[in-house]
Order: structure tokens, then C-alpha cells, then sequence
């Protein structure tokens, strides 16, 4: 799916430059923005790598998937720097930018994992930097123990493409409460399956899901299937605790959805309660809110188209694609660090 402004986007890096990006299939929807840049990325395939799952989105046209095989790095393309997605990617990343004497760009899309002692944290900032660390928030560069003012530690924050994720001829008058994630039930330590039971299935509230999660529900079968469901639903509810910016979220109020929230990492930054959504610890409360938006509809949908504005001003892809280029042009050329990463 291409979208109107997919000129302007393209026109963002206007001096002609065009890079060759050794990546990873990491995060469908993310690397779907970095399509519109012209560039060509490559995406290393490997053990412990997870592979891109198309229903979640397509690949973008001027994105390589590499076979996987020990020799699927090719000697004839020539590199101009390694984009690591986290620290799972970190060690082969730096293996790669060392030998070609590239550089090595890190962004971090998660927090650490709650069992993370100081002493970890430490010894990662210190020993697995990138020549440039991106974060997606503020709230994320503090939870990894970096410092703001690092000028090699930069916030680029998610972009939704709100032409894509849109609220034309959205209705939000099908009686329900709509919830979007995957593996919901194992990941109940970060994704809260059971605040869903105690708020929605205890109170027997309807509700459609997508998101693969083996026996309740299975994943949109495509982007378009996943916004009509955003577009339908009365009121999205999003219970993540672990999460510094829940996508789903962002996705459903770029759709004009009404939004209930937990109030946990950059949320409350986002959502201004009873303005543009409502968010709250108390499950009580956010019971009774998204009981309001199912029997208060007109006045729920104006919290929605709050909640766009939000996204087109604060998340537009433009902003996004605009602050990567920079990184991309600003460190391209310059080979890497040194052996440390550092």
C-alpha cells in the first residue's frame, strides 16, 4: 500500500544520497516507515533472529531479505553501515561493522528486562554502544541508564502514517471493546493478560481481538483488515505495563479511536486523561471509562479525533523520517569507532 505523500517522503534525503543498510527483519511495521527513505536495506537473517511475518506487513520494495546461509553477506555489496534493533543483534552487529569498518547504529524499540540488576546495565552501556544510540523516548533513554545529554544518544520517536491509519469514513459504532496483541497470555508480565481478564472477561464485556495468542486469538490477516477493526470498535483498550510506547496504541487513536489505558512508561505523556483518551492504574476506573465510551458514542468519538490530532502533530512519519536521515547522513562515511563499540 503506498500512500499520497510517498513523493514527499521520498524527497526528504533531497541531496541524492543513497545508502546500502545492513538491518535486521525486526519490527514489520517499523521498518515499513524506513521503506519510504531511499535507501536499500538488507536484512540479515541468522540464528535467534526472528524472520518477517507479511501478515503483519509486506516488505517494502527497497528491502532485501537475505537467505540466511553463512554466506549471505555478499562481497560485492558494499555496506555503508549496520542498523542493530536491539541488543539481541548488538554482538553480530559489531562483528559486521569492525570488519567493514562501518558504522554501527543501535536503536533500542523495548526497556530492560525487570531482572536486569545495575551491574548489567552498567557493563551494557559501557561495553555495547553504538557510534550513534537511538531510543524512541526520553522515558527509555532513562530506564537504560543513559544520559540525555550524551551528544551520541538521540530520541526518535515511533511514527504512525496517518494516511495509512486513517479515520476516513471510520464509524466506531460497533458495539465493542477492541484489543490488539500478540502472545498476549505468556507475556502477561509486560502485556497484562490478566488486567484483560479482571476488567474485561470477569465483567463479561464484549470484545474482538486480534494478535497471535494461541487459543483466544490470531493476528489481523492484513493491514487492512487490522485498521477496519480500529476503525469499528466503540473503544480500544490497551493494558501493557512493560511498554514504552505501545504501537497498537498509536495505531488505534491515528484511526480516531477512542483509547483506555494503563498510565505506565511514556503513556501518561501521550494521553492526557479525558482529553484525547483515558489513562489510569485504577482498574476500576478504566472499567467504568470504557464502559462511558460504549454508551456515551458522540461524545467518546470527539476523545477520538483528539487522539488523532495527537498522532498527526506529535507522530507524523515526516518528523520520523526526517530525524533518521540525519542519523543516516550525519554518520555515514565517518567508519567505525573502534573495537569497543564505544
Amino acid at each position: 500500500m503506498q500512500t499520497k505523500h510517498e513523493s514527499v517522503l521520498r524527497a526528504i534525503n533531497n541531496d541524492g544520497k543513497s545508502y546500502n543498510i545492513l538491518t535486521y527483519p525486526c519490527h514489520e511495521r517499523y521498518q515499513s516507515n524506513l521503506g519510504c527513505l531511499p535507501h536499500t536495506f538488507y536484512m540479515y537473517q541468522g540464528e535467534g533472529i526472528k524472520h518477517w511475518k507479511s501478515q503483519y506487513a509486506p516488505i517494502p520494495k527497497n528491502h532485501i531479505l537475505l537467505d540466511g546461509s553463512p554466506g549471505q553477506i555478499k562481497p560485492d555489496i558494499k555496506f555503508d553501515m549496520v542498523l542493530s534493533q536491539g541488543k539481541h543483534h548488538y554482538e553480530v552487529s559489531k562483528m559486521i561493522a569492525v570488519h567493514f569498518g562501518i558504522p554501527l547504529i543501535s536503536i533500542e524499540h523495548t526497556l530492560p528486562y525487570v531482572n536486569y540488576t545495575k551491574k548489567v546495565l552498567d557493563g551494557m552501556k559501557r561495553d555495547m554502544r553504538g557510534d550513534v544510540d537511538i531510543f524512541i523516548s526520553k522515558y527509555s533513554i532513562n530506564q537504560w541508564g543513559f544520559d540525555e545529554d550524551d551528544p551520541k544518544v538521540r530520541v526518535i520517536e515511533h511514527a504512525i502514517d496517518s494516511e495509512i491509519f486513517n479515520n476516513f469514513d471510520a464509524l466506531h459504532n460497533d458495539e465493542h471493546i477492541r484489543v490488539v496483541c500478540n502472545d498476549w497470555i505468556n507475556r502477561d508480565w509486560c502485556c497484562n493478560w490478566s488486567a484483560f481478564e479482571r476488567i474485561v472477561l470477569k465483567n463479561k464485556m464484549s470484545f474482538k481481538a486480534f494478535g497471535d495468542t494461541p487459543g483466544f486469538s490470531k493476528a489481523a490477516k492484513d493491514t487492512d483488515e487490522l485498521i477496519d477493526g480500529y476503525k469499528n470498535a466503540s473503544v480500544f483498550l490497551n493494558t501493557s505495563t512493560i511498554s514504552p510506547i505501545p504501537m497498537s496504541l498509536l495505531e488505534a487513536m491515528s484511526c480516531g479511536t477512542p483509547c483506555v489505558s494503563t498510565a505506565t512508561c511514556q503513556i501518561p505523556d501521550i494521553i492526557t486523561d479525558g482529553v484525547n483518551g483515558f489513562c489510569s492504574n485504577n482498574e476500576d476506573y478504566l472499567k467504568d471509562k470504557l464502559i462511558w465510551c460504549l454508551e456515551n458514542p458522540t461524545e467518546a468519538k470527539k476523545i477520538g479525533l483528539r487522539a488523532r490530532e495527537t498522532i498527526v502533530k506529535r507522530f507524523n512519519l515526516k518528523k520520523h523520517l526526517v530525524g533518521w536521515s540525519n542519523v543516516f547522513n550525519e554518520f555515514c562515511g565517518r567508519g567505525h569507532a573502534n573495537d569497543s563499540g564505544n
